[in-house]
């Protein structure tokens, strides 16, 4: 599919070599140690990066530029394909590099998996965070989707590019300590249904209002969350789903704790 031994190669591996980062929402936190020894920055969102930029991270968790980040988003070709009843195993290639992708779909069947399973050869957006086993990286693919369309594969490439540019002026501090405008994953397609499937109607129905209810850049906040679903579920309810899901992967955090996107949102 579009002559995908050569693909990106090129610009994406160039890129790579800038750090790699987009699609990321800026916020992030600071967290304190003992003794008044250096903060770690985190942002909780989605970056858009390569393959090489995660293996070449020497960090225990997956951080760029000195901000850990929890959840990424790929885009490469699948090279190879192993199903088992119980998950999908991929591996991804983006002209930068190879790193497996595990995917658990719902269901144990081995017969329901390979439906789901996409064919080798073909390019795929991968979102999900990045774990480590026996010194190794990997990705959970919380969302595994084929790519129809070439001009995602450039837009991903231009989001790695420009969000890394972003990445070191916060690393700098040179954008404050403010708010400052936010950068949604272009790329993000609309569900109204937990990534995965939850098996859960009432959390369902919470991450479908973020989802739907998210319009800007922003997110959703939590009374607004509360306020569409008051008289279904309890406000004490819908703290406890959301928890879930945050912790999960299936929605995140923007301008502060409070105000929410899914991700999936429109």
């Amino acid at each position: 599919m579009w002559g995908n031994n050569e693909g990106f190669g090129g610009d994406f591996d160039g890129g790579a070599d800038a750090g790699g980062g987009g699609g990321f929402m800026n916020t992030t936190s600071q967290f304190g140690t003992p003794g008044g020894a250096k903060k770690e920055r985190r942002t909780q969102n989605i970056l858009s990066t390569t393959i090489r930029t995660i293996q070449e991270c020497q960090e225990d968790t997956f951080t760029v530029d000195g901000m850990e980040i929890n959840m990424v988003c790929l885009v490469g070709i699948i090279r190879s394909v192993d199903i088992s009843s119980t998950k999908i195993s991929y591996v991804l290639h983006d002209h930068t590099g190879l790193i497996d992708v595990l995917r658990y779909p719902d269901g144990d069947a081995e017969e329901t998996n390979a439906n789901e399973a996409l064919a080798e050869g073909v390019y795929a957006k991968v979102y999900g965070p990045v774990r480590s086993h026996q010194e190794k990286r990997h990705i959970i693919g919380f969302r595994v989707e084929q790519i129809e369309d070439p001009n995602w594969i450039t837009t991903h490439i231009l989001e790695v590019i420009h969000q890394n540019l972003k990445l070191k002026k916060l690393a700098d501090g040179s954008m404050g300590n403010g708010n400052v405008p936010i950068l949604a994953n272009s790329s993000i397609m609309s569900g109204p249904s937990v990534p995965g499937g939850s098996g859960n109607s009432d959390k369902d129905l919470v991450y479908s209002i973020i989802a739907r209810g998210a319009n800007s850049d922003i997110g959703m906040s939590k009374m607004a969350i509360k306020s569409a679903l008051q008289g279904r579920l309890t406000g004490d309810k819908v703290d406890r789903l959301m928890e879930e899901l945050s912790s999960d992967g299936s929605i995140y955090t923007t301008v502060d704790d409070e105000h929410f996107m899914a991700i999936e949102s429109n």
